[in-house]
């Protein structure tokens, strides 16, 4: 009987130990599964990142708004000759030649008129027609006055020709190369001459100054007489009425001789 018992004994613990699953680890999973997944997870994040990218491609620009149109209108220019610059209210003033119509010179271009309607041969034609030429011609005469303009906030200020240069040795330069033409005039080629700066304006300096006015302050302008060739400065009445004054845009600087040449 004792010797059975410890064969049961000895049974039991032989069975315990080979018991499946007892006192072991669980098993590894197959070999290669891992790598499977990860390669599925870096797929689709792959994927998810290039259905993002096509998405942000698809998505058009924000185009950003036009400029507000330019309130500021171009209503004329005038010539003349600087006889100051004001810096603090950046106003210059000049001297220059208005058109003043000529009473005798109308008269006279009225008689003409009749005359060539009353011709009888092609003579008469000729010498009325040579007349009414001759009076268009001297319909106004030019006096002298002095007026004043402000600059405005995006005044350009330019040379008409380059402007006078002298070498290392002082000598005039007046012969300039391709290069040194295109960058004297800038990169705005919409604009005359060549670039200037305010500092540049100065006393007794010819110059012509194109006008501006704001929209909302725009007159009605006088129409010019029919037949009547349109007077140099015939936009000089601009500068006439104090609290309508149009601005200075553009104010080109003409050559001055230079003395000795």
């Amino acid at each position: 009987m004792v010797h059975t018992l410890r064969s049961l004994v000895l049974l039991a613990v032989f069975g315990f130990l080979v018991a499946p699953g007892v006192g072991q680890e669980k098993a590894d999973p197959a070999p290669g599964k891992d790598a499977e997944k990860d390669k599925t997870d870096k797929d689709k994040g792959e994927k998810d990142k290039t259905d993002k990218d096509k998405g942000e491609k698809m998505v058009a620009p924000v185009k950003a708004p036009p400029p507000p149109p330019n309130p500021w209108v171009k209503v004329g220019t005038i010539s003349g000759k600087v006889q100051s610059y004001n810096e603090s209210d950046r106003s210059v003033s000049l001297t220059i030649q208005t058109p003043v119509l000529d009473q005798g010179a109308v008269a006279a271009l009225g008689q003409a008129q009749i005359r060539l309607a009353q011709a009888r041969n092609i003579q008469e034609v000729v010498t009325a027609r040579n007349d009414i030429a001759r009076q268009q011609a001297a319909l106004y005469k030019m006096q002298p006055q002095n007026v004043s303009a402000k600059l405005h906030d995006d005044i350009k200020v330019r040379f008409n020709t380059p402007p006078p240069t002298f070498d290392e040795k002082g000598r005039l330069q007046t012969k300039y190369t391709p290069a040194q033409l295109k960058d004297m005039k800038g990169t705005d080629l919409t604009l005359p001459g060549y670039k200037a700066e305010i500092s540049d304006i100065a006393n007794n300096q010819t110059v012509q100054i194109t006008l501006v006015q704001h929209k909302d302050r725009l007159r009605p302008r006088p129409q010019p007489r029919p037949m009547a060739k349109n007077p140099d400065n015939a936009d000089a009445d601009l500068l006439m009425v104090e609290d309508l004054k149009p601005q200075i845009s553009i104010l080109v600087i003409y050559p001055q001789l230079i003395p000795g040449n």
